[in-house]
């Protein structure tokens, strides 16, 4: 072979050598871009005591002076854990529950912390956490007043602010979030109007119940029930995504553009497409995008004993043992 042909042929080679390394090396940058360190947090109760897992780590929360309690919310926000849960208190006239949060292992009865001279706190319904500020959404009586009167409330930092006065004490706030400094307030009563405040603005919703909100890159949504069927619905837009299937969407989570919604224990992709139904266990009970990898937290059921499993892109990173609850699942990404 001439030599000149011969060096040609050397260059066109390394160049394409080059070029499937640059390629390659450019893959996996753009993955490296989303490897971020991550901790797996799950809420839940172990031996009737209100406790979280970090990284399959117990972490107890104290509850001195409760009969019970449990943690049924988790949110890391500001390296802080903030932890949302119920528990049991004999009040000298009978047992009555109370809505409890612990902020990075500091307890707080918000029944009582959050009451008034003339003002009881009914029920709390959620927390959201935006920027440095803590949000907390809930119901009190007032007993100032006669007839009867309820109020749905917020507390940023701890002071209240009243967003509506509610005509029965049978109103439930099922969710809460925050959007343009707005608050959105979602609220259920099971035989009168339910719908969602915004700010003041009550917005009645005809056969719809609200179960969340969730903040995604697009906006925010509120998801749960319309008309017997999963939706969600893009606030601040007309379209709502609704499905032929029954029950309702009671955890959304995004990625790759797309929409998941937790529905009968099954994940769906942009509510039409069923995108994943465990195959070795009962039901997913909850799940979360992060960090490129899909996190399910699941169950089994035989007979009336649970045992909860934790999974990363379907491999298994946790399981409960026989005296411990899982309840939900929060993947903190940093």
């Amino acid at each position: 072979m001439p030599f000149k042909q011969l060096v040609m042929r050397l260059y066109w080679s390394l160049f394409l050598l080059c070029g499937f390394v640059l390629t390659s090396c450019s893959e996996r940058d753009a993955v490296t871009n989303y490897e971020s360190s991550v901790d797996v947090y799950v809420s839940g109760q172990k031996n009737d005591h209100a406790v979280y897992w970090k990284n399959n780590q117990l972490v107890a929360l104290n509850d001195t002076g409760y009969i019970n309690s449990q943690a049924d919310t988790l949110v890391v926000a500001n390296q802080k854990v903030y932890v949302l849960g119920t528990a049991s208190l004999d009040d000298g006239t009978g047992v009555v529950n109370h809505r409890l949060l612990w902020i990075n292992g500091a307890m707080s009865d918000l029944n009582s912390a959050y009451a008034a001279n003339t003002q009881d706190v009914v029920s709390i319904g959620a927390l959201d956490v935006v920027g440095a500020d803590l949000y907390v959404s809930g119901i009190v009586h007032d007993l100032s007043v006669t007839p009867d009167v309820y109020r749905l409330v917020y507390w940023k930092n701890g002071e209240r602010t009243e967003v509506a006065e509610l005509s029965a004490a049978d109103y439930n706030n099922t969710a809460m979030a925050w959007k343009d400094s707005s608050g959105y307030f979602s609220v259920f009563h099971p035989s009168l109007a339910s719908g969602m405040y915004i700010e003041t603005v009550f917005n009645p919703s005809v056969d719809t119940f609200d179960f969340g909100y969730f903040h995604s890159v697009n906006g925010l949504y509120v998801f749960g029930s319309k008309e017997g069927h999963p939706y969600y619905q893009n606030i601040g837009s007309d379209v709502v995504t609704n499905t032929n299937l029954s029950g309702s969407f009671s955890k959304l989570s995004e990625f790759g553009g797309a929409v998941f919604g937790l529905n009968n224990t099954k994940l769906y992709r942009n509510a039409t497409e069923l995108y994943y139904s465990s195959t070795e266990h009962t039901g997913v009970q909850d799940f979360q995008w992060a960090n490129n990898s899909l996190y399910t937290l699941e169950y089994n059921l035989s007979g009336s004993t649970y045992t909860y499993f934790v999974l990363q892109n379907t491999q298994q990173i946790g399981q409960s043992n026989a005296d411990e609850t899982y309840k939900t699942i929060f993947v903190n990404v940093y």
